[in-house]
């Protein structure tokens, strides 16, 4: 089903095959189609674009020879086309067509650019509350960490009348991503090292009792 493409944020095209990304998040290709390389769920040539049913908004597109692949919104990578040498990135490979996007695999789980573990549409390295989620990353005392924070102005993060130690562990175990092996994984640029580490840690503790 082809139709008319507006508000192009970006273009892109592969050996034989192009695509164009919208403002909305859908993306459209045209072009060179018999493995699949569109993404439309076909694998007819296509002389006018279509929309490529991507199972989520489009960041990104691009083409290779005979195969394509799209970044969604949501970090993950998805695939189609030809697959002969396992470059589709599914963990397998083969002599079919893949019309509709695959997901791209990291071992048995999709494959992510980048993440947002809140679901709140700001990517974790940027969220001033990754855990959380802050829609509009409000921080009404620009100390780096979003209002909607638990902890964010008191410490009785359980309710249960008064700051203790479960509090404190609560705390804790935000900052380092509820990893059970303690693997402090954030780093909020308050010392700009790459990392989230004690500086960090120390930081929240402080600032969790304003």
């Amino acid at each position: 089903m082809g139709g008319p493409v507006s508000n192009i944020v970006s273009i892109s095209a592969g050996l034989w095959h192009s695509f164009a990304v919208a403002a909305d998040g859908s993306a459209w290709a045209c072009g060179y189609n018999s493995t699949g390389t569109l993404g439309d769920g076909s694998a007819l040539e296509r002389k006018t674009p279509v929309r490529v049913l991507a199972p989520g908004k489009v960041l990104a597109a691009a083409g290779g020879r005979n195969m394509s692949l799209l970044l969604l919104d949501d970090g993950q990578v998805r695939s189609m086309g030809n697959n002969m040498y396992g470059q589709l990135g599914i963990g397998t490979s083969d002599y079919d067509a893949h019309p509709n996007p695959l997901a791209v695999l990291d071992g048995a789980s999709p494959f992510k650019i980048f993440s947002d573990q809140d679901d709140d549409g700001v990517e974790d390295l940027y969220d001033n509350c990754p855990f959380t989620p802050n829609f509009s990353q409000q921080d009404e005392n620009n100390d780096g960490i979003g209002d909607a924070c638990p902890g964010k102005g008191g410490c009785d993060l359980n309710g249960d009348g008064s700051a203790n130690l479960a509090d404190a562990i609560r705390i804790l175990q935000i900052a380092t991503n509820n990893d059970p092996g303690g693997t402090i994984n954030r780093d909020n640029a308050l010392g700009a090292d790459g990392r989230f580490d004690v500086e960090e840690a120390v930081f929240i503790l402080q600032r969790a009792c304003e």
